[in-house]
């Protein structure tokens, strides 16, 4: 066994693209073996480092409904859902997706807080149908 994760492996673990595993490794989140004389062209981490990060995320990962789950639920765009968050002042829980940015980790009860608000602010008339 290899003492060691390619750049693939490493997103496929810590569930985040390539390059974001590329900025892991600009941070030093985890270490890159460095290989002077090129015989493996594909960048390798180490796998204790990689392991450790992985096992961090997965017990800060937070247990709630993200916007797109709610969305889809209620048959409305996410950006709707992402529009009542904002508008009402909504008490969520944000989480920093490494460099991709923020998201939303939404309890049940905000969840169903939310469906009432679409239910409250529906149109009154169908929606526009194809023929």
């Amino acid at each position: 066994m290899n003492d060691w994760y390619t750049r693939q492996e490493v997103a496929d673990i810590l569930g985040v693209s390539k390059p974001t595993v590329y900025h892991y490794a600009k941070q030093k989140k985890i270490i890159k073996i460095v290989d002077p004389h090129r015989i493996i062209r594909e960048a390798r981490y180490k796998r204790e480092e990689v392991d450790a990060l992985a096992e961090e995320r997965k017990q800060n990962q937070p247990t709630g409904l993200r916007p797109s789950e709610i969305a889809k639920r209620l048959g409305v765009p996410v950006t709707r859902i992402y529009t009542i968050i904002r508008d009402n002042n909504l008490p969520v829980d944000e989480i920093l997706l490494g460099d991709e940015g923020k998201g939303y980790s939404i309890s049940e009860e905000m969840a169903n807080r939310i469906q009432k608000e679409v239910a409250r602010t529906m149109p009154g008339r169908g929606t526009r149908v194809e023929f």
